[in-house]
């Protein structure tokens, strides 16, 4: 006899993800606190994965419809994979900005200064490390490339995000750098 599936009495927690999940956009837009507003986005993501892995269960296959629904016909993408490197955008951005400017700030200023940040950071991961191979590190093995190098077309990414949030923490960061402003450990 076929191993029988868990009811819904052995998924207590299904009317929580469902009661998450409900969460619309315009809720979300709602929260004035931008923690808060984080954190139910979050939650909300999580809740529809969470589901997405439980669409065997009939309540939530029905829910999960409506969902499309509700998403044009298609269900979001599950989140995961490598997280952002913030900061490394963030240099990128900065470093974008600071040759606009030194260009003038036209068209083909902004296009030359996207190019020459992509070559300088491209000569930049083309560094070598040594890793050991042998027992306790005695042999070095062949010079490993280091990450694969930024794409011309992933800095104009980069530069043509409109994120507020990333925004302001570009112009923070160029104003910091402007006034020379260092934060860290005093000389």
């Amino acid at each position: 006899m076929p191993k029988q599936r868990k009811g819904a009495d052995d998924l207590p927690f299904v009317p929580m993800l469902i009661r998450d999940a409900m969460t619309t956009d315009a809720e979300i837009k709602a929260e004035l606190d931008p923690r808060k507003r984080r954190e139910l986005e979050r939650t909300r993501d999580k809740a529809i994965a969470r589901l997405m892995k439980l669409s065997w269960y009939p309540h939530v296959r029905v829910f999960l419809d409506h969902l499309g629904d509700r998403y044009g016909g298609h269900l979001p993408k599950a989140k995961g994979g490598r997280p952002a490197n913030e900061h490394r955008r963030l240099l990128i951005a900065v470093h974008v900005h600071e040759s606009i400017e030194r260009r003038g700030g036209r068209h083909g200023d902004i296009e030359a200064a996207i190019g020459e940040i992509a070559e300088r950071d491209e000569l930049f991961d083309r560094r070598r490390r040594r890793r050991p191979s042998g027992r306790k590190g005695r042999h070095m093995s062949v010079p490993q490339p280091s990450e694969p190098a930024t794409r011309y077309d992933y800095i104009k990414e980069i530069l043509n995000d409109t994120d507020p949030d990333w925004l302001r923490a570009v112009a923070v960061e160029l104003k910091l750098r402007r006034e020379k402003l260092h934060f860290g450990p005093g000389k």
